[in-house]
């Protein structure tokens, strides 16, 4: 945590020092001397209680990085491509006019009636398919 105005009896100092005391990283950038809101970020300099800081430069250098790359993992060229092979069936299924059911999808698809809610669910999620008011499914398509 940084700390850069706090006053002698504040939120902020009391914060840094509940930090501090649960072994957190404590950082102050002290302002001028003349000011009462400079007060807890000297003290807790002075107390050793907090690091001094000057800048973002030397917040990053304490703290280090804040979290290692991940790899990124591939970006489908198509929707479809993320799908697994029964969510796939059950798109293909979805007529771009119209909509169907989920006993009829679930049959055109050869997927079980609980497979087929699983996909439609999930292509939902996706933004590939929506659920009508009368209770039927059809293909969202993309703009």
């Amino acid at each position: 945590m940084v700390i850069v105005e706090a006053a002698a009896r504040s939120g902020a100092l009391s914060t840094a020092n509940w930090a501090g005391d649960m072994y957190r990283e404590v950082l102050a950038v002290p302002g001028p001397v003349t000011s009462s809101r400079s007060v807890g970020p000297h003290d807790l300099i002075r107390n050793r209680r907090a690091e001094l800081v000057r800048d973002a430069d030397d917040v990053r250098e304490a703290l280090g990085p804040i979290q290692p790359e991940l790899p990124r993992e591939p970006v489908p060229e198509h929707p479809t491509d993320a799908l697994g092979p029964e969510t796939l069936r059950v798109h293909e299924e979805l007529p771009a006019r119209g909509a169907l059911g989920v006993d009829e999808l679930a049959r055109a698809a050869l997927v079980s009636l609980t497979d087929c809610l699983l996909a439609l669910q999930e292509l939902e999620d996706r933004g590939m398919a929506s659920y009508g008011a009368d209770g039927r499914w059809s293909v969202r398509l993309r703009r």
